[in-house]
């Protein structure tokens, strides 16, 4: 989810006007992760909103457009095969539960 969030707003914020096939892909994954987290973490929007700005950055002030790792997580989503966001997104969010914060090993 934070991934997604992350490519969403680095598109949005630094990547404006440029691949908006990809840019609406991302924001459709971000949606339906937001969807998922609302609907299981239990959670409300105030709190769906301050893990985004913590971990993605989305809606900071200063977010920082020149965040190589910002700007990498956003080239790499952006060079995936189309299809492979939404499939991966979709089989992601089909398993029922609590949302989890992993530790990416």
């Amino acid at each position: 989810m934070a991934f997604v969030d992350v490519a969403a707003e680095t598109g949005r914020r630094c990547f404006v006007g440029q691949n908006p096939e990809f840019q609406a892909r991302v924001e459709s994954a971000e949606e339906k992760f937001d969807g998922y987290f609302l609907k299981n973490a239990p959670a409300t929007a105030d709190e769906l909103a301050r893990f985004k700005r913590e971990q993605a950055g989305v809606g900071k002030p200063d977010f920082d457009c020149k965040n190589d790792d910002f700007v990498s997580v956003y080239k790499k989503f952006s060079t995936l095969d189309p299809s492979v966001l939404t499939t991966e997104v979709d089989k992601l969010l089909s398993r029922p539960g609590k949302p989890t914060f992993g530790d990416c090993t």
